[in-house]
């Protein structure tokens, strides 16, 4: 079972672990709802630094850059 799931609400984490890290800072903090869960599946990238492999989360543009 995947980790979240549709209609789920989450808030995207803050800050630099001391692995790679691809959040970019304009979205970090924001909040969204999960619209699709493709389930886990091997990210060569994540397994390397030994994490599951979850698929990234859609963003709401509007969250991010409101008018």
């Amino acid at each position: 079972m995947a980790k979240f799931q549709p209609g789920d609400q989450v808030r995207i984490r803050v800050g630099v672990p001391p692995t790679h890290f691809r959040t970019p800072e304009y979205v970090q903090g924001k909040h969204g709802q999960i619209e699709t869960s493709w389930g886990p599946f091997p990210n060569p990238e994540g397994l390397a630094y030994g994490g599951d492999g979850l698929p990234a989360q859609p963003l709401v543009p509007s969250q991010v850059c409101p008018d």
